[in-house]
């Protein structure tokens, strides 16, 4: 490894950090958009503004898709804040750690869109 790519590369505690900021980050946004989303149907029943069934049935629908990704992100959140270098290196290297991914990708791309079309 030259010099120019070792000063451009991060270190792995760099990256570290900078993972479990967007981890913590991310956990927090959608703890975030769950209470808005709380809000939104307790606004909607306690001031009695008429509103289509649909838009209600999306806003619960995409409360669940909320839930779903803050289920799946607390796995995440236990272990990256943890000190157990070995628990981390199994989770990442893990099927778990897959099947998060693929399942947060699926859950936050749910939830942009629904967001989107509210």
């Amino acid at each position: 490894m030259n010099a120019e790519t070792k000063k451009t590369q991060p270190s792995t505690e760099e990256m570290e950090k900078k993972t479990r900021t967007n981890i913590l980050g991310l956990d927090q946004k959608l703890r975030g958009l769950r209470a808005e989303i709380e809000a939104k149907i307790k606004g909607v029943s306690v001031s009695k503004e008429e509103v289509s069934a649909e838009y209600m049935d999306g806003l619960t629908h995409l409360l669940g898709e909320v839930d779903l990704a803050i289920e799946g992100i607390d796995i995440v959140v236990t272990t990256v804040m943890a000190d157990d270098e070995e628990l981390k290196n199994s989770f990442l290297q893990s099927d778990d750690a897959q099947h998060f991914n693929q399942m947060l990708t699926e859950s936050l791309d749910k939830i942009k869109k629904m967001k989107k079309d509210f």
